[in-house]
């Protein structure tokens, strides 16, 4: 895992591509607490924010958009890890004026 930084928060992911975080580290519960129920700090930190989540070949791309009223929503998923990195950035989820992810240490990719 790395360490990022964007807007003033700590993301821990395997890397970040297109501004988009891989396989990030979630907070406790993130797929179970409706966002209702979610914390100020929370939602400032992943609301709106793009990730992608690796299950051996397969690739599911995710965004915390409010569509789901209980967890992120699903965007695409597929083998092919650039098709659902184009597809995420398509809708929008990628604002690449916003969405600096800086690398702290290591190599960004």
């Amino acid at each position: 895992m790395k360490f990022f930084m964007l807007n003033g928060w700590a993301y821990k992911a395997k890397a970040v591509i297109d501004h988009i975080l891989i396989d990030p580290h979630l907070p406790d519960n993130f797929w179970t607490t409706p966002i209702r129920d979610c914390t100020t700090e929370e939602l400032e930190k992943w609301e709106g924010l793009p990730f992608i989540i690796t299950f051996g070949d397969h690739f599911s791309g995710y965004c915390l958009n409010r569509e789901a009223r209980d967890r992120p929503t699903l965007l695409h998923a597929s083998n092919d890890l650039a098709e659902v990195i184009k597809c995420q950035v398509s809708l929008g989820c990628c604002d690449q004026s916003m969405n600096r992810l800086e690398l702290i240490g290591g190599d960004f990719k």
